[in-house]
């Protein structure tokens, strides 16, 4: 799918959304060479200016939401908190679901997804404790 653009003369919007695809089109190839992945990201433009909020991340990075997670968990763990379990499946109503994940500002931060069907939910902290949680003080039970 090759991109054509023409001689831009000035900046708009529609400017803004051919230059991201023909830029996008042209780091795919740079994507696989190289094992990495590029974000265009957000574009604030004027008349002769775009700029592109460009990102660089290894092909195997974790996402902004699975790093967060892992720093809530480190949190947990540092201050003695009920502890996250994200290696457990859980049955919620219909869904078979794992922990994926936790957006930081959000009202219903964890991030869980259905292993049936690959959809995401979200989750109170509350909840995510319920099903995904466990103290540190939990011993395992010897017969």
């Amino acid at each position: 799918m090759e991109n054509k653009m023409t001689k831009i003369t000035s900046i708009n919007r529609q400017v803004c959304k051919e230059l991201r695809v023909t830029i996008e089109n042209h780091l795919k190839s740079l994507e696989k060479d190289l094992g990495i992945k590029f974000d265009l990201g957000n574009a604030s433009f004027d008349d002769d200016t775009v700029k592109f909020g460009f990102k660089v991340s290894l092909a195997t990075a974790k996402n902004p939401d699975e790093k967060t997670l892992l720093q809530d968990i480190e949190f947990r763990k540092r201050f003695d908190q009920t502890q996250l379990d994200t290696t457990k499946t859980v049955s919620i109503g219909r869904l078979t679901a794992m922990l994926i994940g936790k957006r930081s500002k959000a009202k219903k931060p964890y991030i869980i997804k259905d292993l049936d069907t690959s959809k995401e939910y979200v989750l109170t902290e509350e909840d995510c404790e319920k099903y995904f949680g466990f103290s540190s003080h939990q011993t395992k039970e010897v017969a």
